[in-house]
């Protein structure tokens, strides 16, 4: 009995096995980031970077040694740009150019070109989604310039697999918050959701990378800072991958409106509690070190409070947001461990910290870019969400009273008690 039951069973389980559609990992081109910019003529160019199997496992003979330098990693993968209407005939005619069967659930990223993401997304993000191989979990970014440009120059050097790159960067947003990562699901939630709106990665090529010296920042730095706030493109550095990935692009529906930077962005990033802690550097305060500096570590010590309420018809938001600091260097040797300098310079930072977020809601609100999701806080006002969608936040978002506060605790100050001046 138990023999026919298993001759009975075997046909089935050949059937469900699923391994009638496999394939061997080098007999299929895996596209591992798409490129996407603004063509003539109503066009789209469309750059795919397909890995090589091969290469990257190290198979590949002498040729595929990508650990010497960065212009080793080009012999990974293989950039391929194409001119269509749509992705699909894109996807079409790179089947008629590659020989293996192509396949892009393994892609990592999207990146679009700032002058499409400018035009508007909304008609080549909202098809992917029917298309399970274009998967929800593929990170955004825009690039300044041109989607096939930062392709071409992009050249990792550290790893020898470009997906791992892609990955492990963008999964390291929270380490300083001068970038913010978006995932594609991510990115269509924030079109489609009435309470906020959408942002992605501003990435860039560093033309200084290959430069013979050093050239020093020409941005005015921020009253008070020692730091310069910087986007993608702009760090003084000489060598290394010329990829940036420095800023936040915020968008209004599914239209690019404006450029956060490094300092922006941080601050977008601790009010949605996505940065795990931060440095930053300031003037000291006391009037013996006039250009001395102070360097701390800071995070948030929470979620933001936001309170919100409607008065004839015009929303009003108060925002507190709480940090805590430890001290990491004084230069001037000023014993700020002291209760009263300690709490000079608290107010001091609450200050710096506080004009900044004032600034980003007077940004925001004049791109008329809610990423900081402000309209979520006002769902409470409503019974039904039909409600809520009558009172159009994202039309009253320019209007809105908002007003922002920041206030910093000192809470550690390193592994020094009591600061003594040096000796003469």
């Amino acid at each position: 009995m138990r023999k026919w039951l298993c001759l009975l069973l075997l046909p089935f389980i050949m059937f469900v096995s699923g391994c009638n559609g496999a394939h061997e990992a080098d007999q299929l081109a895996y596209v591992v980031a798409i490129g996407l910019d603004k063509g003539e003529n109503n066009h789209i160019i469309v750059t795919y970077q397909l890995a090589i199997p091969r290469q990257i496992s190290g198979t590949g003979g002498s040729e595929s040694d990508t650990s010497s330098s960065s212009e080793g990693a080009t012999k990974s993968f293989v950039n391929i740009t194409l001119s269509a209407f749509t992705i699909a005939e894109a996807r079409n005619e790179l089947n008629s150019v590659v020989a293996l069967p192509t396949v892009v659930y393994h892609s990592k990223m999207i990146i679009f070109g700032e002058g499409l993401a400018q035009s508007g997304l909304g008609d080549i993000i909202g098809p992917l989604f029917r298309f399970r191989e274009y998967r929800g979990t593929m990170y955004v970014a825009v690039t300044q310039g041109s989607a096939q440009e930062f392709l071409e120059k992009n050249k990792p050097a550290i790893t020898s697999s470009t997906a791992k790159y892609y990955e492990l960067m963008l999964q390291s947003d929270s380490l300083s918050g001068f970038f913010l990562s978006s995932t594609l699901h991510k990115f269509y939630l924030g079109m489609k959701n009435y309470g906020s709106a959408p942002y992605a990665v501003y990435v860039g090529a560093n033309p200084k990378v290959k430069a013979e010296k050093l050239s020093p920042d020409t941005k005015q730095k921020p009253e008070g800072y020692l730091e310069v706030p910087k986007v993608a493109g702009e760090i003084s550095r000489i060598g290394g991958d010329a990829a940036e990935f420095l800023g936040t692009a915020i968008f209004a529906g599914d239209k690019m409106v404006g450029l956060l930077d490094s300092h922006q962005t941080r601050l977008v990033s601790l009010f949605l509690t996505r940065l795990a802690s931060s440095y930053i550097s300031i003037e000291d305060i006391h009037p013996a070190a006039p250009k001395k500096g102070i360097n701390l570590r800071f995070r948030a010590s929470g979620p933001p409070d936001v309170q919100t309420e409607i008065v004839e018809g015009k929303p009003i938001a108060h925002i507190r947001l709480n940090l805590e600091g430890e001290i990491t260097s004084v230069a001037s040797g000023i014993n700020y461990e002291e209760p009263e300098y300690r709490e000079k310079l608290e107010k001091r930072l609450s200050e710096l910290f506080t004009q900044e977020l004032q600034g980003l809601i007077y940004y925001l609100q004049g791109c008329n870019s809610d990423v900081l999701s402000i309209g979520d806080y006002f769902c409470p006002h409503f019974s039904t969400f039909p409600e809520f969608i009558d009172f159009d936040w994202k039309g009253k978002f320019k209007e809105a009273q908002i007003d922002g506060d920041v206030q910093f605790k000192i809470r550690r100050t390193g592994l020094l008690w009591k600061t003594n001046p040096i000796e003469e």
